[in-house]
């Protein structure tokens, strides 16, 4: 996906991190970095990276703002 215009335009910024991975995550990095930024809210879920299918029910969650 590739976006234009810059972040700056969105209210609300979002990261799910998938924990579920069966070697070392790739994003763990990525994940660390922006729980760190307050601009960011980060979200771990306990499912593979295909969190829409492993774990709907807690990426809904998210989604909606509950989690």
């Amino acid at each position: 996906m590739r976006l234009e215009g810059g972040l700056g335009r969105f209210r609300d910024k979002s990261y799910v991190y998938a924990t579920g991975w069966p070697t070392p995550s790739p994003f763990t990095e990525l994940y660390e970095r922006l729980g760190k930024d307050p601009e960011w809210r980060t979200h771990a879920v306990a499912s593979g990276h295909n969190i829409m299918r492993d774990a709907p029910e807690a990426l809904l969650e998210v989604l909606l703002g509950h989690g």
